[in-house]
């Protein structure tokens, strides 16, 4: 078999040469992925903070509210008890769904 060494074809280089390719087009491939996984990555946590600053602010939000309530004697004891244990019942569910998931967000 008589190969011009002038010829681009990947079957006419030696094993070396084929390696080196293979290995940079891997290369390539693996750096691609990379930043795509990390771009996608940072996309979900910055998503995941804004939600969790408007859980807050909601948060805050309420309490104020109930402050202004409490403030203007229109709540009594019973209502006030009553949000209390609302309150801590959807606390515990918020900690459980945030203990499940195991920190990740």
């Amino acid at each position: 078999m008589n190969v011009d060494k002038g010829d681009n074809d990947m079957l006419g280089r030696s094993p070396a040469t084929w390696w080196r390719t293979a290995g940079s087009i891997f290369l390539i491939v693996v750096g691609a992925l990379t930043t795509y996984y990390t771009t996608v990555y940072g996309i979900r946590l910055s998503i995941s903070e804004k939600a969790d600053l408007r859980a807050v602010d909601e948060v805050d939000r309420r309490l104020v509210a109930i402050e202004t309530l409490l403030r203007a004697d229109v709540a009594h004891q019973r209502d006030i008890a009553a949000l209390r244990a609302e309150m801590e019942t959807r606390l515990v569910r918020i900690e459980t769904l945030l203990e499940a998931r195991g920190g990740r967000p």
